[in-house]
């Protein structure tokens, strides 16, 4: 959500893990997107690819290996879900809407 008066976002709890709003993060529970959405599709897709690696501690290695700005996800491990968002604003060379 925008707040017009401020020209500031205001956002929800999880947004305060963020310290860059050129790769937001948002909640993750419940989420509504046009059909075959790009960005779902690449973040889902992304997210995926935790089944390769022995738990979510070692893909969140394998991000950070690669360069990807978790913010300030207290525990990645757990909000793994979030820090795949991240890769995927970060890393996938696509600009979202």
């Amino acid at each position: 959500m925008f707040d017009d008066r401020r020209h500031r976002p205001s956002f929800p709890p999880v947004a305060k893990l963020l310290h860059s709003f050129r790769y937001p993060i948002f909640e993750s529970w419940f989420i509504a997107c046009i059909p075959n959405s790009p960005l779902v599709s690449y973040w889902r897709d992304e997210f995926m690819q935790l089944q390769k690696h022995k738990n979510a501690g070692q893909y969140i290695k394998a991000l950070r290996a690669e360069g990807v700005d978790l913010q300030w996800l207290a525990i990645p491990e757990y909000l793994a879900i979030h820090a795949a968002l991240q890769k995927v604003l970060q890393k996938s060379g696509h600009t979202f809407k």
